[in-house]
């Protein structure tokens, strides 16, 4: 077995036990491993539903088997959604020759046979490899066919699909351009979003290795968070904070956007994505910005009423993100559900306090639950003047058989984006 393998197995053996990988070290992996991670990630639960019903065919289960879960997911995986042989898994993994029988009765699994009484959700869920959670919370804003095509888009990565990406500077653009284009290299403006642009994923290496990159003129950026930047435009007499700042893309893009004039505090409660955000602002020169750890549910603030324009970008359950982060469908839960739903209720009424009447709040969270959009705003609606958002935005979800206006929704397989909820206020005057 080679040490590509090894890799693998070791990865898939840590998630099994519940471990999460570092972003550091999934960075640092060569891109056979981190394909095939991400992909028996991204299907977990539709290979332990395969796994599970082709161990129960057998006499006794999977007593005397021997064989290592982890090398199960790679061989299932291969075998179905890559139609690999017997043989060819088995000389892959090194498995005992006698070992084959398994794989083959892998090979001969029928989903019509394994789903012939299970409810439509369920199939779902299965085929699909939804987690259950995220169908029946959905369920109650979405109908099933939408949830279906938004995670269609999230689990297929394919390499003519789209990245985005914005040019900071306006001075550079047309010599990016020109010159990206003078390699073969496809770049097409986003219809909606000034400086953002999009091409193809199987150039992204390209872009990635640039002197452009290199010098902190392209910023790597979901249209979904660049049109949070967007809609936040700040004047030179503005104080913004940015309540949950880490890594910082936003607040790049947003200061850049505004040529670095105004003024800038930039919170995060954890240390080292503080120091990322840091690096990040020193790429690209944004030297407007003050950087604090700090909780923003207590932050260390004298005076209430303070800033013109904040910015919530509050940390949640990633249920619009699953195609960047496939380790994250398996954590979706009631519990993980209410843990962040609490720290964004807390985060909303701290940072109301600290943000001028007539001042500007944004409130942002990569999540397609309503407990995390909708259900937090709708109990601040008579201290807040909803503000326009732009018409490109989907409607969000009805409350009460109605919208709540100021609020807005970029859905996977509508915008070709992450999943995210926006909304933006005004505060009312005291």
């Amino acid at each position: 077995m080679d040490k590509e393998m090894e890799m693998l197995l070791s990865l898939l053996s840590s998630f099994k036990k519940g471990e999460i990988v570092s972003k550091s070290k999934l960075l640092s992996l060569n891109e056979k491993v981190l394909h095939y991670y991400y992909e028996i990630i991204r299907n977990w639960n539709q290979l332990n539903f395969i796994l599970s019903k082709t161990l129960r065919s057998f006499d006794g289960g999977n007593e005397g088997l021997d064989v290592d879960p982890s090398y199960l997911f790679y061989a299932i995986y291969r075998i179905m959604n890559e139609q690999a042989l017997p043989d060819q898994v088995l000389n892959e993994l090194d498995l005992k020759k006698e070992q084959v029988f398994l794989l083959n009765r892998i090979k001969t699994f029928s989903w019509n046979i394994a789903l012939k009484d299970k409810s439509k959700t369920e199939r779902l869920s299965i085929e699909k490899a939804i987690p259950s959670f995220f169908i029946e919370r959905l369920l109650k804003v979405m109908k099933i066919e939408e949830i279906s095509k938004n995670m269609d888009y999230m689990d297929n990565f394919d390499e003519n699909d789209d990245f985005t990406f914005q040019i900071l500077s306006s001075k550079d653009q047309g010599n990016i351009i020109e010159n990206l284009k003078s390699k073969n290299i496809p770049v097409y403006p986003d219809p909606n979003i000034p400086r953002l642009f999009f091409s193809q994923n199987k150039y992204k290496k390209d872009l990635l290795s640039s002197n452009w990159y290199s010098e902190g003129k392209i910023l790597f950026q979901d249209k979904s968070s660049a049109a949070v930047a967007n809609i936040l435009s700040l004047e030179q007499s503005d104080f913004f904070w940015d309540a949950c700042i880490a890594p910082g893309v936003k607040s790049i893009a947003i200061s850049k956007a505004s040529e670095d004039k105004f003024k800038m505090i930039g919170g995060d409660f954890d240390i080292n994505r503080l120091h990322q955000s840091r690096i990040l602002m020193l790429k690209y020169k944004v030297n407007n910005v003050n950087l604090c750890q700090m909780d923003s549910i207590l932050p260390p603030f004298r005076f209430k009423n303070f800033f013109d324009k904040i910015l919530i970008d509050a940390p949640c359950s990633g249920s619009g993100t699953f195609r960047n982060n496939p380790e994250l469908k398996w954590k979706q839960s009631k519990y993980f559900l209410k843990t962040t739903t609490t720290l964004q209720e807390k985060l909303l009424a701290t940072t109301l306090k600290y943000l001028k009447p007539n001042g500007i709040l944004v409130y942002a969270t990569c999540s397609l639950y309503p407990e995390e959009g909708e259900l937090q705003l709708i109990k601040y609606v008579d201290e807040l003047i909803p503000m326009k958002l732009p018409d490109w935005f989907s409607k969000s979800y009805k409350i009460n058989n109605s919208h709540i206006r100021g609020t807005g929704r970029l859905f996977p397989a509508i915008h070709h984006s992450q999943g995210f909820f926006i909304g933006k206020f005004k505060k009312k005057a005291i």
